[in-house]
């Protein structure tokens, strides 16, 4: 372990950081999208200080309303998540996070942009490569669901600024958002976030200045990257007729111009001697930035300069930052507080807070990103296969049977809640599920669920005690029971939500994910045989090319080489020949 990357302080801030972000999360996500009267038929009266327990409709017009339990947390944390599980050791593994991560996410979202779920139904089409997802609008696609989601890449790396990290970060952005300040707030955010982990405090106010030259910067590495450069870019600059670089300065003049309102309502916000004060200052700074304006609420530059500017103001108070953004009705609540939280845990070593949902796994995924940072060597995610992966057309058969019990589609197994409820319309069910890693879903599926595709099973993590997993998590138990045991009184649980690190005894049916045997599975004769049926075209090959080099040995990687390459030269040598007796 290197001696900053992997020190107990760093491993603490990671911790603090993903911890207090979801606690934020879930305190904000009460106040959501309501007004004062339904924040406190929310409340039942109370005032909000904490999670707890609270009921929310789900599923529109004709859903249904379900209990919450305390510390749930909405689609800001679920899609962290998702990008914590796409990093490993070795990459961030897009092409799941795209095509796995963001397609199933619908099934089980509490909350959502409408951008972020408009990406999500045209991810799960088969021929959309996380590349070219231009969905309808996806131009104007500027809002915070990136910022709020990009937290991993930085408790992942060594130095935020690493072309590495922030490359993670811009390819990540555009699998889902197209404006450019949706992808330069959540730069910036990353920038404050990677400071204030590497010095073990948040940034000063004349720090920002270099936070922006690094967001200017980076615009360089979307023009280098190969895909974003010959695909993403072009197609941007054609849609909208004009230059995506000329778009990138104005958004980074933009960020200059909101830090400029908000810099003296970080002074005010500092000399504030109590809460209500503090509050008082903060809708200072929502009228500033235009945070509750419907045009403007939920901007990613805004949302990023309001979480620092809040942060920074109150460094060693995330609880409070949390209370102050969440208390602001009409504002995105949840998001700002979350990432204002993210900052603040990041600064405040060791103090955890109570009633957070799935706090293990949590945990464990804090720990997993601080050893990758480290530079260990972290087993990624178990993800399907994506040759033989087909998202499911319809959100109701995310949720399946795979021969033995309900399954969360190239997930894992499920298991309810022991005293959760279940609650039906028509053919549809929601329920409070866990799945089998330990995450905790609110699931809609169908009433009498269909039997996944083999394609689609899940494939199980190790046994507790043997694998590389398995290892892997058993030592980040160790760690927070050890954290948790001295820090009794820092910490709480949620009745019928404690995230659990014991696997399903029922998952041992399922095929065993072995990284270090995957290269035994690499079938070069199938995978020619899916270029062929792809018609040979330059995704199907790159794609494939791109999982021989990774997954297979340097023989098998020649071997497919060397056929491919015949194979497309009898290819083309058949339809000249077909063309020259056309012609005579």
């Amino acid at each position: 372990m290197s001696a900053h990357a992997g020190s107990a302080a760093r491993r603490d801030r990671i911790v603090g950081s993903m911890l207090w972000s979801a606690w934020a999360d879930a305190l904000g996500f009460i106040s959501e999208l309501t007004d004062e009267r339904g924040l406190q038929r929310r409340l039942h009266g109370h005032r909000l200080e904490a999670p707890i327990e609270w009921s929310r409709r789900v599923g529109g017009r004709y859903g249904v309303t379900m209990t919450l339990p305390a510390g749930s947390y909405s689609d800001d944390t679920q899609l962290r998540l998702a990008t914590a599980r796409a990093l490993s050791s070795r990459r961030f593994d897009v092409e799941a996070f795209a095509k796995v991560e963001v397609p199933i996410w619908p099934s089980y979202a509490l909350g959502g942009g409408r951008a972020s779920k408009a990406a999500a139904a045209n991810l799960a089409k088969t021929a959309t490569p996380w590349f070219a997802n231009f969905y309808e609008g996806w131009t104007n696609a500027g809002g915070n669901g990136v910022a709020m989601r990009i937290q991993p890449h930085v408790w992942a790396a060594d130095s935020v600024a690493s072309a590495r990290c922030l490359e993670n970060i811009i390819v990540d952005a555009v699998t889902t958002h197209g404006h450019p300040r949706a992808i330069a707030g959540a730069v910036l955010h990353a920038a404050a976030l990677g400071m204030t982990l590497a010095e073990g405090t948040l940034p000063p106010v004349s720090a920002w200045s270099d936070f922006v030259g690094l967001v200017e910067a980076t615009y360089q590495l979307m023009e280098n990257n190969s895909q974003l450069g010959s695909v993403w870019l072009p197609r941007w600059e054609h849609e909208i007729g004009s230059s995506f670089q000329a778009a990138w300065s104005q958004t980074v003049k933009e960020i200059y111009w909101l830090m400029k309102r908000a810099r003296p309502v970080v002074k005010e916000l500092r000399r504030c001697p109590d809460a209500e004060s503090a509050e008082a200052a903060y809708r200072r700074l929502v009228d500033e930035l235009d945070l509750s304006e419907p045009a403007t609420r939920g901007s990613g530059t805004a949302t990023s300069v309001a979480a620092m500017a809040l942060a920074t103001a109150l460094p060693d108070r995330p609880a409070l930052v949390s209370q102050i953004a969440a208390r602001a009705l009409g504002t995105d609540t949840d998001t700002i507080a979350t990432m204002a939280a993210a900052l603040c845990g990041a600064a405040t070593s060791g103090d955890f807070p109570k009633e957070v949902q799935d706090a293990d796994y949590l945990v464990e995924q804090a720990l997993r990103l601080a050893d990758i940072a480290d530079g260990a060597e972290v087993a990624p995610f178990p993800y399907p296969d994506l040759l033989h992966w087909s998202a499911p057309t319809t959100q109701l058969d995310a949720v399946g049977f795979d021969g033995e019990s309900l399954a969360l589609a190239g997930f894992g197994h499920l298991k309810p809640f022991v005293d959760g409820e279940t609650k039906t319309v028509r053919s549809e069910a929601w329920e409070w599920v866990r799945v089998d890693f330990g995450q905790s879903l609110l699931v809609k599926r169908r009433i009498q669920p269909r039997l996944l595709t083999v394609g689609n099973m899940p494939v199980r993590l190790p046994g507790e005690s043997s694998g590389e997993v398995g290892q892997q998590r058993n030592g980040y138990r160790k760690w927070w029971t050890a954290r948790s045991q001295s820090n009794a009184d820092k910490i709480g649980d949620t009745k019928g939500n404690a995230g659990t690190l014991s696997l399903s005894p029922q998952a041992d049916a399922r095929p065993v994910h072995d990284e270090k045997n995957q290269a035994k599975k690499v079938d070069v004769d199938q995978m020619l045989a899916w270029v062929k049926s792809e018609g040979y075209t330059d995704r199907a090959v790159a794609y494939a090319i791109r999982r021989v080099a990774l997954l297979g040995t340097q023989e098998q990687y020649e071997s497919f080489a060397d056929g491919l390459r015949r194979t497309l030269r009898s290819a083309a040598a058949s339809s000249s020949s077909e063309v020259d007796r056309k012609e005579g």
